[in-house]
């Protein structure tokens, strides 16, 4: 058998695969090695030497970083999708909306998707819960103000927070 040098080889290098525009990449300057896929040219997933993975975006702040538009967050706020992260000790679960939108965790099983979620809604700033598939239960408020199986929370005394109860 011949030798083979890797000479006539098209699309490899010493540090990438290659097809069309397309390119896996190990990137190592020395001490901030990265792994990346450019599909098309455009980069949409990175492996830091730091074990942070980024998903649409080339710099990721946290293990797992995924970004809508490409751009970490907190730099273009509404755009992260999702963050895990432990900073400090503390678990944060970061799902974030455009500052006019709103953001939710939905909760199902393998009987039914999405019969719960826990709903942040930016245009009142309220916390919202809705169970059973049925719509919502519970709502907070920015005031403190509750709301139980009723979305509509009327304010009785301007100086204490409001716990309003529908039986109905």
């Amino acid at each position: 058998l011949p030798a083979i040098d890797g000479s006539n080889l098209t699309g490899l290098s010493a540090n990438s695969i290659s097809q069309g525009n397309s390119t896996a990449e190990i990137l190592d300057t020395g001490t901030n090695g990265i792994f990346r896929f450019i599909p098309e040219s455009s980069e949409v997933f990175r492996i830091t030497h730091e074990a942070k993975v980024g998903i649409n975006t080339n710099n990721p702040s946290h293990l797992l970083d995924i970004s809508e538009d490409g751009v970490a967050f907190p730099s273009a706020a509404g755009s992260t999708l999702l963050r895990l992260r432990n900073s400090g000790g503390t678990a944060t679960l970061s799902i974030d909306s455009a500052a006019s939108g709103s953001s939710a965790i939905q909760f199902g099983d393998t009987a039914a998707a999405s019969v719960g979620a826990l709903i942040y809604s930016h245009v009142d700033n309220s916390i919202r819960f809705n169970a059973a598939g049925t719509g919502e239960k519970v709502r907070i408020l920015s005031n403190g103000d509750v709301g139980i199986n009723t979305s509509v929370i009327n304010r009785a005394d301007a100086g204490r927070p409001l716990v309003q109860f529908d039986y109905s």
